[in-house]
This record gives structure tokens, sequence and C-alpha cells, in this order.
């Protein structure tokens, strides 16, 4: 359950960024952003019927996401 700053902060950032962006996803920690945006996309091309776009691009040598 989402707390009141958590909505309040999403309420600020809706009014500061492009209109396209509709949602605002939290995460604790430097790696979790990464990981879970990777499996949020790998999961949007499996559900639009694509699965083999799994695809990332991301820097050489990035510390993020060197296990994927």
């Amino acid at each position: 359950m989402p707390t009141r700053l958590a909505i309040e902060l999403a309420g600020l950032l809706s009014e500061v960024t492009p209109p396209q962006f509709k949602r605002v996803f939290y995460a604790g920690s430097g790696p979790k952003p990464m990981y879970k945006s990777c499996r949020m996309v790998r999961g949007y091309w499996d559900v639009c019927g694509e699965p083999n776009r799994n695809i990332i691009i991301s820097r050489d040598n990035a510390y993020h996401g060197s296990t994927m």
C-alpha cells in the first residue's frame, strides 16, 4: 500500500514530466531499478507477442546489471 508521501511525490513528479509518463516506479537501492526495469521491458514484449525482443543495450562494463 503506497504511503501518503509516496503518493504526493508521484503527483509532483507528474507535474514536471512529459504527459506520456503516467506511472511512477520507486525502488530502494541502486541495482533494483535496473533489474526491475529489465524485467518489466521483457514482460512487456512478451505480452505484446514479441518474446524475442529481449536484448538490453547498456554501457560497456556498467556496474548495475553486470550479472545479466
